[in-house]
């Protein structure tokens, strides 16, 4: 036992004096790289949430292209992960895509991601599962202008005229960067008091 903190003490103090300690900061310059722009839209959602299916499905309907990014492998997290499969509120029943998710009572959640993906199809909604935003691409006036992306096939580029964030606590903030401002609740999850968003 003091042999190992004897050595433990000799490496931490190499460490430190070759400026390679934990607390020292290390950066890589990227090379410039040509990333393949998969999608021209008219409004990006970033979020698979019910709320963010619900604002990609309404932005359609008023015929805007559009495509929607979860990081989940299914839709509808904030219902599914969380078990939480029902509406906080009893009228609800105005909201089509409410209807459909609780036309069972309670839903399953296979039922839930299955009528979410449904509805994005039948809305002529492209999605992409399990790909998570890496960073912001800006017009020549620094205007947000879509968002590069990281999934399984690498990096890739989304390009959007409107980009609706319905991550959970507004996530996308950290990616967006100072100049974002938070999208409004009534725009970020158009399912409105069902589930108190």
């Amino acid at each position: 036992m003091r042999l190992n903190l004897q050595l433990s003490a000799a490496l931490i103090l190499a460490l430190a004096a070759t400026g390679r300690g934990l607390a020292a900061e290390q950066t890589v310059v990227e090379s410039a790289r040509k990333v393949p722009v998969i999608a021209e839209v008219d409004v990006l959602v970033v979020g698979g949430s019910s709320g963010g299916v619900a604002a990609a499905i309404r932005a359609a309907e008023s015929g805007a292209k559009v495509f929607l990014l979860a990081s989940e492998s299914y839709l509808g997290a904030d219902l599914c992960a969380t078990y939480r499969l029902w509406p906080e509120s009893i009228d609800c029943g105005e909201l089509a895509l409410a209807k459909k998710l609780f036309a069972q009572s309670p839903p399953t959640p296979m039922h839930v991601k299955s009528t979410l993906a449904q509805a994005l199809l039948d809305g002529r909604v492209e999605f992409l599962l399990e790909s998570y935003p890496t960073d912001v691409l800006r017009d020549g006036q620094g205007t947000l202008a879509g968002v590069v992306i990281g999934n399984r096939s690498g990096r890739q580029a989304i390009v959007a005229k409107t980009i609706v964030d319905a991550t959970p606590r507004a996530g996308g903030g950290e990616w967006q960067g100072p100049s974002s401002r938070p999208t409004p609740a009534a725009i970020a999850s158009s399912l409105g008091s069902c589930w108190g968003a």
